[in-house]
């Protein structure tokens, strides 16, 4: 079973202050010992950069962070779906949902791989609309929370 992270709980393995950091610290250890098959789109590349820019760290660590996060891309530990393959549905979203580019990009991507959950700690996923929406593709959405 696929299960989708969102960049907002893959940000929060390198922010010790976060709330939430134990249990989604849970959730990489389950990547690391393969326990589970995770999913994500390389667009989290980008927002774990901008999060870690946001709060002012060091130069070291988001270069070391966004290295760690495309390693587990290049063992297999952690799988990808490229943004063209859901470019349109990620539109049809933006409208359908009232997304941001971002967020739609990893709702389509959820679906396009066929997850049956959507980790996110980001409210515009874990709003009515988008839940509701998602049951169609028979996806749950939980937050960090919920471990």
């Amino acid at each position: 079973m696929n299960e989708y992270l969102d960049a907002s709980v893959i940000v929060k393995w390198f922010r010790k202050d976060e709330r939430h950091h134990k249990a989604s610290i849970r959730i990489l250890d389950d990547i690391r010992t393969l326990e589970k098959n995770y999913i994500t789109s390389k667009l989290t590349l980008l927002e774990l950069t901008r999060a870690l820019v946001k709060v002012e760290a060091s130069r070291d660590k988001i270069d070391s962070s966004f290295e760690f996060v495309d390693e587990l891309f290049r063992m297999g530990a952690l799988g990808y779906i490229p943004i063209d393959e859901v470019i349109y549905l990620s539109r049809e979203l933006e409208i359908d949902l009232n997304l941001y580019a971002s967020d739609a990009i990893h709702v389509a991507s959820a679906i396009q791989s066929q997850c049956k959950v959507l980790w996110s700690e980001d409210d515009h996923h874990t709003k009515k609309k988008t839940k509701d929406y998602l049951k169609r593709y028979d996806i749950e959405v939980r937050t960090l929370n919920d471990i």
